[in-house]
């Protein structure tokens, strides 16, 4: 997308020295969150929900949220009227997502994110992964709306 428009609001952002390979936290990540920001945003963690979240501007697709009660995340998407499973609709975790916040618990998300080959979101690969986890959980991990 950056190469669309290079002066446009998609750019690239060099990675930089890896700080964090489990929570995935980059150098290059967080001077250009710090600079872009104003210095309300100073760390990222790219992999976790948790902490440092990634900031989300408010045309994601979906949301992926916390549940804790199964210590496992919900996928809500845009179209989805209803209420979710945590209590509130899209709309009301929309406003608390957006912004350019950090909000423990909550990412703004892509349809394409969740395609990623080799993602936890990879179709095949959570399959597999569910499917392993159902044969001894008593409580569901994932809740999942179309």
């Amino acid at each position: 997308a950056a190469r669309i428009d290079p002066k446009g609001p998609i750019f690239p952002i060099e990675k930089g020295d890896c700080l964090d390979t489990e929570r995935g936290e980059f150098s290059g990540i967080n001077e250009s969150a710090k600079k872009r920001s104003l210095g309300q945003v100073s760390r990222v963690y790219l992999y976790s929900a948790f902490t440092y979240p990634h900031t989300s501007c408010g045309c994601f697709e979906g949301i992926a949220f916390y549940i804790p009660e199964v210590e496992g995340f919900g996928i809500v998407m845009r179209g989805y009227r209803d209420v979710t499973v945590n209590g509130l609709p899209f709309s009301t975790m929309a406003d608390s997502t957006a912004g350019g916040r950090q909000v423990d618990g909550f990412h703004g998300i892509s349809l394409e994110y969740m395609r990623s080959p080799g993602r936890s979101c990879d179709p095949d690969q959570m399959r597999d992964v569910m499917a392993e986890f159902g044969k001894t959980a008593t409580v569901p991990g994932l809740w999942l709306y179309a």
